[in-house]
């Protein structure tokens, strides 16, 4: 047996003690996420409302409100999802760049029980493995990158090895968003109501505003007919009569009834279409979206991250 030094010891129990503290940093990054995540409602239902009413808002809505206002009103919980992938990434580019001994593998004991936030879901589950895994494979990729590159080396150690590792995690987020949406049938249902309502709601609004422009067209024509043939009428009578073309004019968005259009909209070829493909377009937009923020915000913000570590003395 061989007998450690009393110097040896305190630098043994010295080491131990900053990794405890490495993860525990580490941990409560990754616990923040998980509650960010939470407070902003984030779930596959979400997914669905916003690509059922994407072409509404930007035909309908926009026109109402500066782009700002729009953003903030209609897509402020993807900034919850933001928020907590940057949390997400900043334990992993820790990782990266400071290394963490055989402690990290209790990394599960951190994910499971916040799976009660989210009823452990498919989708959480898959989550979780994804960025458990993320969190053992960053460390290696740190490690070959640190010895592979020789430019910008502080920033591209944990850029390279968090977009790489979250590449691993946005997988499992594809498979297990393809596997609830394939396996429950709410979420297509829910996807369809969502679907036909605001297409619906597209056709009212367009029917509605050629029908006012029409309308105000003719009564127009003839207040100057009238005019024409009474010039010697007061205002008064001249108001009296154009509120009585008014009332007879035929409002031509009596003619689209609400329940025609959607019997027309259930079975149209576009929406049959979308109920065969569903699972498949919805798991893998919600994947090129995070790939989106995963390439040109994730990967920049990794690299400020890993500078900032390779800064801190630990």
């Amino acid at each position: 047996m061989v007998k450690r030094t009393n110097n040896e010891e305190l630098t043994f129990y010295e080491t131990d003690k900053i990794e405890v503290l490495k993860f525990g940093f580490i941990s409560i990054f990754y616990i923040i996420g998980f509650f960010v995540l939470y407070l902003g409602k984030l779930n596959l239902n979400l997914s669905i409302y916003y690509q059922s009413i994407f072409f509404e808002l930007f035909i309908s809505k926009i026109q109402n409100l500066s782009i700002s206002e729009f953003f903030l009103t209609y897509f402020h919980t993807i900034l919850y999802l933001i928020l907590a992938l940057i949390c997400f990434s900043f334990g992993l580019t820790f990782l990266a760049v400071k290394k963490l001994g055989n402690i990290k593998y209790f990394f599960i004991l951190i994910f499971l029980p916040f799976g009660i936030l989210f009823n452990y879901s498919i989708l959480f589950i898959f989550f979780s493995i994804g960025l458990y895994l993320a969190s053992l494979l960053v460390i290696s990729f740190g490690d070959a990158y640190e010895k592979e590159l020789r430019k910008w080396k502080t920033f591209r150690v944990g850029s390279n090895a968090t977009t790489k590792t979250l590449f691993v995690l946005f997988l499992f987020v594809l498979i297990g968003s393809f596997i609830s949406f394939y396996f429950n049938n709410s979420y297509k249902e829910n996807f369809i109501n969502s679907t036909i309502s605001s297409l619906e709601n597209i056709v009212l609004t367009e029917v509605k505003n050629f029908s006012t422009k029409n309308t105000t067209e003719i009564l127009n024509t003839q207040m100057e007919i009238v005019r024409s043939i009474y010039p010697n009428l007061t205002e008064e009578q001249y108001r009296e009569i154009e509120n009585n073309i008014k009332a007879y004019l035929p409002n031509t968005s009596v003619q689209y009834l609400s329940s025609e259009i959607r019997d027309k909209l259930e079975n149209s070829l576009i929406i049959k279409s979308l109920l065969i493909w569903f699972p498949f377009f919805m798991s893998i937009s919600i994947w090129l979206f995070l790939e989106f923020l995963r390439i040109f915000l994730l990967s920049p913000i990794s690299g400020v991250f890993s500078f900032l570590f390779y800064k801190l003395k630990v």
